[in-house]
């Protein structure tokens, strides 16, 4: 990883790839934690937990009791 650009020198382009649309991801809390976490150390606005949509949180109210990793 030593070569690749840093996420700083990439957070511009991040955000307009992202624009404005909702963003799905598993446990997405912890994503958008991290991504939130760095936007910020290189001074950029977070990204509002309102687009998030969390497949971990669906799997579980769609499935209760079940396994709800990935893998499951």
């Amino acid at each position: 990883l030593a070569t690749k650009p840093k996420f700083a020198d990439s957070a511009d382009e991040l955000l307009e790839f992202l624009g404005d649309s909702n963003l799905v991801a598993h446990n997405a809390g912890f994503d958008f934690g991290f991504l939130n976490h760095e936007l910020g150390l290189c001074g950029r606005p977070s990204v509002c937990m309102t687009r998030m949509r969390d497949t971990l949180a669906l799997a579980r109210t769609r499935h209760p009791g079940a396994k709800h990793s990935l893998d499951a």
